[in-house]
């Protein structure tokens, strides 16, 4: 079991403990321990052997807080697209799995994992057209892509903008999805996606915190850095 990786939580070795064959315990971090946002939890698992084996896991939250909301995790089998819905039995601070795992390389997360390098293969995939228009901003503090993508009516442009931005908290996966899923669906236009730019141009800016998301984090940019949703002054803001 891996975390070192892309997204990944806990990243470090040392946070993974094998306890036996086949049985692991996991501490999950958050980058400056709020237990309000630790709520990421992102591994790959590998089984190299030919036939599924069994895994049991322990998830140490290390906060009895919100327990409630981690009695279940996600898995993605090998050569997959879509995620597996996994029960959890909780004790104190703990979430209890036990599955089995098939030959090949997994995912395992407490929400569908969507990383920076999902982000840019979205985001390299998305043509432009009449309608949409895609545009770098900028880097991140370490170097990471921001992009933001204009949806307007071809013809008659609106008086009025909307801005939706997604990943101000990295751990916040189901922002990614829901951004593809606008994106996808003004890129194929209905009566009511040309309903809606008569009245607004729409700006997206689909992951505003990569270097968050890159490192697995639950609610700042950096190490050390701000938590955006809480940023006013953003001229300011090193992001």
């Amino acid at each position: 079991i891996r975390g070192d990786f892309d997204g990944g939580n806990p990243q470090s070795g040392e946070a993974i403990l094998r306890r036996g064959e086949g049985e692991f315990t996991i501490h999950p971090f958050t980058e400056d321990g709020d237990p309000n946002y630790k709520f990421r939890m992102d591994l790959k698992i590998s089984n190299t052997e030919k036939e599924s084996r069994p895994i049991s896991l322990t998830v140490d939250w290390e906060t009895e807080a919100f327990m409630v909301h981690r009695d279940y995790c996600f898995l993605r089998d090998p050569g997959a697209t879509g995620w597996r819905y996994i029960p959890a039995e909780v004790k104190k601070s703990c979430s209890l799995l036990d599955f089995p795992i098939l030959p090949g390389e997994s995912y395992l997360c407490l929400h569908p994992k969507y990383n920076y390098d999902d982000y840019l293969q979205y985001m390299r995939g998305l043509e432009e057209s009449e309608m949409v228009k895609k545009r770098l901003l900028g880097v991140s503090h370490e170097g990471r892509e921001v992009w933001m993508v204009k949806i307007s009516h071809p013809e008659r442009p609106a008086r009025k903008n909307l801005l939706a931005v997604a990943r101000i908290h990295p751990y916040e996966t189901s922002g990614s999805y829901c951004a593809e899923g606008i994106l996808d669906a003004f890129r194929r236009p209905s009566a009511v996606a040309m309903d809606i730019l008569v009245r607004y141009n729409l700006y997206l800016v689909p992951m505003i915190s990569p270097d968050g998301v890159f490192h697995g984090y639950g609610k700042l940019t950096t190490p050390g850095g701000i938590d955006l949703s809480k940023t006013l002054d953003m001229a300011d803001a090193s992001c």
